[in-house]
């Protein structure tokens, strides 16, 4: 938690296309015009993305605050709520909504660094550029 990640991005307050809705603070005005969570298309998944990106699609900012600390258990219930196959099959169906939704902006977010890496082991991308990068072709 103490750790200031690379160039202090995890102890530094920055824009986001999107964050948990588990832990998401908005003006409630704001959160109505928007209106709100869009439970039909989204009841369980990305509706929490999907209010974000609907946020910033009218000029709102989503921001990453590392004052606040939060624990969030990551669909802990779902597994007793749902067959495996049931709940795997609604993830799928709203994960392919989302896309078709918001593709371009699902894809491309503008707020994350295309030196880092979005699979895998985090920040792998970054590193001191070689003189390669700089020969002129």
């Amino acid at each position: 938690m103490d750790a200031p990640g690379p160039y202090g991005r995890f102890q530094t307050r920055h824009r986001v296309a999107a964050v948990t809705g588990a832990f998401l603070a908005c003006r409630r005005q704001d959160f109505i015009a928007l209106g709100g969570f869009d439970a039909e298309k989204f009841p369980l998944w990305f509706n929490d993305s999907d209010f974000c990106l609907r946020m910033d699609a009218h000029g709102l900012r989503v921001l990453y605050e590392p004052a606040i600390l939060a624990v969030h258990h990551e669909s802990k219930t779902l597994s007793a709520e749902f067959l495996p196959a049931v709940r795997d099959a609604q993830f799928v169906a709203a994960r392919n909504l989302f896309a078709a939704r918001w593709a371009d902006k699902a894809v491309a977010d503008r707020w994350f660094n295309p030196a880092y890496a979005r699979w895998g082991v985090p920040f792998r991308y970054l590193g001191v550029p070689s003189k390669s990068q700089y020969a002129i072709l």
